[in-house]
């Protein structure tokens, strides 16, 4: 069966095909052909020029990064710097992978080539009827109709085409006097999304807000276990709780208990999508691009003070000496008896002072310090 290898053998019994010659020696579909003649130049393998793919002729060309600074460019060949000047870089922004025709003895080079895009998404500026993009010299062209909305100052994310620099529109992301527009074309730019579309809302909103009595009928209930979250002061969404006990054997109990997101965010479904593909939350700044919608994030997947919330319980036994003895871990219900902060928790521990709020937990929290000492200490031996 053909892999990639194959084709690099052919290259070393003959150092130069047409694609055409390619196609009749491997059993393999042109698409798939195509992908691996790619794969292998920007690897620095072999290249297309005149029409044929060939070995590359090392003493001639080389491929690698370029770096642009405001008058030249560069690019390291075995650790050896290349410097382009301006006129020879083409159409390559920076990062680019390109093919580079190299002089040895000046160790001077020019880009025949681009072999791939750094970033195919570019924030643009509409300046005179022209795209610009942002931070660099070159212009983008793209369709005439595509500048109907456009107006002076516009900043605009275009996704670049392989054949130099043309593109199309992804998204119009604002003027460039409108607040915050630097922290949306970063994002934008990083594929980050900030909008969610309407088929992710309509899921969002058939999921309801509070526990049913159906949902808790196999889980273990600790609705009425002292429990508590500790987070910083500005957190709104808490997802992890602690409780913690002192055994007859004196031994402690300790239980994190999680929020239990995936009984709402079920697998295939829209929003499970979305939150695979953004991956995390991203925290820029004084702003937040959530994973997950804060409908969610802060509702019904957030444990809350005096409301039931759904969890995967974890709870170790853990002896005078920080060794995990027993643990279980079980679906469970749970109602937080407290939001804490850790601003006001370290002030009753470290300080000693009195926080109204806070007395019915206190010789709770000093339990809790006395074994987080003990499962330091423990840390610290390792």
């Amino acid at each position: 069966m053909y892999n990639i290898e194959e084709l690099k053998k052919l290259f070393y019994i003959n150092k130069k095909y047409s694609f055409k010659d390619l196609k009749k020696l491997l059993n393999v579909d042109e698409e798939t052909l195509l992908s691996d003649l790619k794969t292998l130049e920007e690897q620095g393998i072999i290249t297309f020029l005149s029409g044929t793919f060939q070995v590359l002729d090392t003493n001639n060309y080389a491929v690698g990064n370029i770096k642009i600074y405001d008058r030249y460019g560069v690019f390291y060949l075995d650790n050896i710097k290349y410097e382009i000047h301006l006129d020879d870089i083409g159409n390559a922004l920076k990062n680019d992978l390109c093919l580079f025709v190299i002089d040895k003895e000046t160790k001077q080079a020019k880009v025949k080539k681009i072999l791939k895009r750094f970033d195919e998404l570019v924030v643009c500026e509409y300046i005179n009827n022209k795209l610009k993009i942002y931070g660099d010299n070159h212009y983008v062209e793209i369709p005439s109709n595509e500048c109907k909305k456009l107006v002076e100052g516009s900043r605009v994310l275009v996704k670049l085409k392989n054949d130099g620099l043309t593109g199309n529109i992804v998204e119009i992301i604002g003027h460039k006097d409108d607040p915050d527009i630097d922290l949306k074309q970063i994002a934008l730019s990083k594929c980050f999304a900030l909008e969610f579309n309407n088929d992710y809302l309509e899921e969002v909103e058939k999921i309801p807000n509070q526990v049913t009595t159906e949902e808790i009928k196999d889980r273990l209930d600790l609705r009425d276990k002292l429990i508590y979250t500790i987070d910083c002061d500005n957190t709104k969404d808490m997802d992890d709780a602690i409780s913690v006990e002192k055994l007859e054997n004196g031994n402690y109990l300790l239980g994190v208990h999680i929020a239990d997101v995936s009984h709402y965010i079920k697998y295939g479904s829209n929003i499970f999508k979305e939150a695979f593909s953004r991956g995390t939350s991203v925290y820029m700044l004084n702003t937040v691009i959530p994973m997950i919608h804060k409908y969610l994030s802060n509702g019904i997947c957030s444990l809350n003070p005096n409301v039931d919330r759904l969890t995967k319980s974890c709870f170790m036994e853990i002896d005078e000496n920080g060794n995990i003895v027993d643990y279980k871990i079980v679906k469970s219900v749970i109602n937080s008896k407290k939001k804490m902060k850790y601003s006001e928790v370290n002030k009753i521990l470290e300080e000693n002072q009195n926080i109204t709020s806070y007395e019915p937990f206190v010789e709770n929290l000093k339990l809790a310090n006395e074994l987080n000492n003990i499962l330091n200490k423990e840390n610290n031996k390792r």
